[in-house]
């Protein structure tokens, strides 16, 4: 019972800061996502893609399926802003990021209590048995601290 409640709060969490990184990004306009959010530092274009190619990786992390736009983790996730050239623009980002989120929210819909507290994907059998924690739910949660820790970012931008 506690443990499902703790999933619950947790996906709950994670639903919320999607929600209101939407909303900010939507009121961002393509000049103010063009700005980096400090001299040095990524432009609100690149979290964008960078947050996107994240909510996709979750999926094979989860073992839900392929990554459906692998090709966004060389551009926002191995390189640094600016490095690999692309045609990406902010606005097929935006809707990327929210295509992204609603296949994740909808994939996650068929996970069991069992699922959320089984090993992910990158950790094998052997080590999840030396440490327990590196399941689904602890992902979600560092997922949803990350979000968070860019949300900031954004709001920087505005």
């Amino acid at each position: 019972m506690i443990q499902n409640l703790l999933i619950t709060t947790s996906i709950r969490n994670w639903d919320e800061q999607n929600k209101r990184l939407l909303s900010l990004v939507n009121v961002l306009n393509e000049d103010q996502l063009e700005k980096h959010i400090a001299p040095g530092r990524n432009s609100g274009m690149y979290l964008l893609g960078h947050l996107t190619a994240i909510n996709y990786n979750m999926i094979s992390l989860f073992g839900l399926g392929e990554n459906p736009q692998a090709e966004l983790d060389t551009i926002f996730l191995i390189n640094p802003d600016k490095t690999i050239p692309h045609n990406y623009r902010t606005d097929g980002l935006k809707e990327l990021l929210i295509d992204s989120i609603q296949l994740l929210e909808e994939k996650v819909k068929v996970l069991t209590e069992a699922d959320w507290l089984d090993r992910h994907s990158n950790v094998s059998a052997a080590d999840f048995k030396l440490q327990p924690h590196r399941n689904k739910i602890n992902v979600l949660i560092n997922r949803t601290l990350h979000l968070a820790y860019h949300y900031g970012q954004f709001s920087l931008l505005k």
